[in-house]
């Protein structure tokens, strides 16, 4: 039965928090005003629409009709539906967290926009080889590759169910000092029972990116496009004393050469702080 706009309201609030911005019907969205996880700490809430359209509308201008989309730690399913949006035949979204795919499968049953085709479920990264997958032509890797305690691995699984075009978009910990170079993972230690932690208790932060590139490079990709390179650089009392700081990257990569010839790498964006001790 379909929810009135109250009902539908009430609904959201009880499902939050949200992480993305989604419009539902009737200029209702999953925006929530200060909403909080459990323990206290907020919930930051992403907008993505416009990023996503003009991306997939440079790389696509026909749309997406007649072609699939994989969503890797899919959260409410924000990016399957934006994909959906743009003509998509079917999508497939995952995630770790069963509150994500709650709030996804409420969107999808309860959106004015097509749903149809559209599956989604509970599942770990880890098991989609174990899955009867189809190969899909684009595939959107966002806030996972840093949760992962294998991350090369894993990017690989996705990779290897990509025909067409991969999206990846990461937290990165890139080291201060001019010797220590891109081409690293540091590995941290995270909690699991946070909504947007990971949830195996480690995971593995990119220094930059020229190791994402030549990961990508090697699981098949062989042009790669910056997006966006965000940095925080922050000066310390200390300069000598090792700094890392951590910031944010997105990519995109095509199987086929000449795909990507009409984006140009973004140049880094530093965010200066400073921080004494």
């Amino acid at each position: 039965m379909t929810k009135n706009n109250l009902e539908l309201s009430s609904s959201i609030e009880e499902l939050g928090p949200w992480h993305l911005v989604v419009d539902v019907r009737d200029g209702i969205t999953t925006q929530i005003e200060n909403q909080k996880h459990t323990d206290g700490r907020m919930i930051s809430q992403v907008d993505g629409k416009v990023v996503f359209d003009q991306l997939i509308g440079k790389l696509y201008p026909d749309g997406l009709a007649g072609k699939s989309f994989f969503d890797n730690a899919c959260n409410c399913g924000g990016y399957s539906f934006w994909a959906k949006e743009m003509g998509a035949d079917h999508t497939f979204g995952y995630d770790a967290r069963e509150h994500w795919i709650r709030q996804a499968e409420f969107l999808r049953e309860n959106r004015a926009a097509n749903t149809e085709n559209m599956v989604f479920k509970v599942a770990d990264l880890y098991d989609i080889p174990k899955m009867d997958l189809p190969v899909y032509d684009i595939t959107w890797f966002s806030g996972i590759f840093y949760h992962l305690p294998d991350p090369v691995s894993g990017l690989k699984i996705a990779a290897d169910r990509t025909g067409e075009l991969f999206y990846l978009n990461t937290a990165i910990l890139t080291a201060t000092e001019e010797e220590i170079g891109d081409g690293c993972l540091y590995i941290t230690k995270e909690g699991v029972d946070h909504l947007m932690t990971g949830v195996h208790g480690m995971a593995w932060f990119p220094s930059g990116p020229k190791v994402l590139t030549r990961l990508l490079n090697w699981v098949g990709f062989p042009e790669v496009r910056i997006l966006r390179w965000t940095k925080r650089v922050t000066k310390d009392a200390r300069p000598s004393r090792l700094r890392k700081d951590v910031g944010r990257i997105s990519l995109v990569a095509a199987r086929t050469p000449g795909m990507l010839a009409g984006i140009k790498d973004a140049e880094v964006e530093e965010r200066r702080e400073h921080k004494w001790r």
